[in-house]
């Protein structure tokens, strides 16, 4: 633990989940001395999954992070990281994507702020029981990636299943529904049709699937904006959308690179809507 890997776009740490709440931990007790305070979930999660770890494991966590230069040889968190958790915690525009591939899923939240952005992403083992699919374990290893705006995507796309009709380019995609095959459930051919919760069989035990939501923040005036899709690659790869007016669920046929064309579509929403609210303000 404690890697720097590289990539053309991202610079990319791995460290292990306990050094991560102790990261944010430190972040904490730095800002806390500022105007405001911290107080967020994030950071009483991180607290509660410090608890009062060993002396042997008080030893690795420092090293690993001395390591990784989260903290100095004084022990010390580096302004650097200090901001990689304000700008996790509390980025204007927060972006969360979790997909699913077989039993292991896959969790990544990136915030947005000033023209950067940070990553930070987690796996977990999945189980089937007679109650349904359950957590049954999360790796012990959280991925942070720092990138530029523009970059946004590659960061995002790293944390999603390695097939490539979810990491193709976005170009390849229209957006628009005319070029697409839209399927109401009740138009669905026996093999489709809906099996629980209005889901349609080819997609309830699709190979993978893909949630993502983009939430833009207006601290001025405590506005949110909040917009999510579903995906599923069955025998190819759906939308999962609600029709307007009668709320009734549709599969729509959608290229390679949908995915990110609509992650591309849902940022640049939330960016004109904080540049709204700024101009409303003013």
């Amino acid at each position: 633990m404690g890697e720097v890997r590289s990539d053309p776009h991202l610079n990319i740490f791995e460290i292990s989940g306990l050094a991560w709440a102790t990261t944010v931990h430190k972040a904490a007790a730095v800002l806390a001395a500022e105007p405001g305070g911290f107080v967020s979930a994030a950071d009483v999660l991180a607290v509660e999954a410090v608890g009062e770890p060993s002396p042997e494991d008080t030893r690795m966590v420092d090293a690993e992070l001395a390591r990784a230069g989260i903290v100095d040889a004084a022990g010390n968190i580096s302004a650097q990281w200090v901001l990689a958790v304000w700008t996790s915690a509390f980025a204007p525009i927060k972006v969360t994507t979790v997909s699913r591939a077989g039993l292991e899923s896959s969790h990544c939240e990136l915030g947005l702020a000033g023209g950067r952005g940070i990553a930070v992403s987690y796996r977990r083992r999945l189980s089937r029981t007679t109650l349904g699919v359950e957590v049954a374990e999360v790796r012990n290893a959280v991925e942070i990636s720092f990138f530029r705006a523009e970059d946004a995507w590659a960061a995002a796309a790293r944390s999603l299943p390695a097939v490539a009709e979810l990491h193709a380019a976005p170009s390849g995609a229209s957006g628009f529904d005319g070029e697409h095959t839209t399927i109401p459930l009740a138009a669905l051919p026996p093999s489709l049709q809906p099996v629980a919760d209005g889901v349609p069989a080819a997609i309830a035990h699709a190979r993978c699937t893909v949630h993502l939501g983009v939430a833009a923040s207006d601290p001025g005036s405590g506005r949110i904006r909040y917009s999510a899709a579903v995906w599923a690659l069955a025998d190819r790869l759906y939308s999962l959308r609600t029709e307007p007016g009668t709320g009734n669920l549709s599969a729509v046929d959608v290229p390679a690179g949908d995915v990110g064309r609509d992650f591309a579509w849902r940022i640049l929403g939330a960016r004109e809507f904080l540049a709204s609210s700024a101009v409303q303000a003013a």
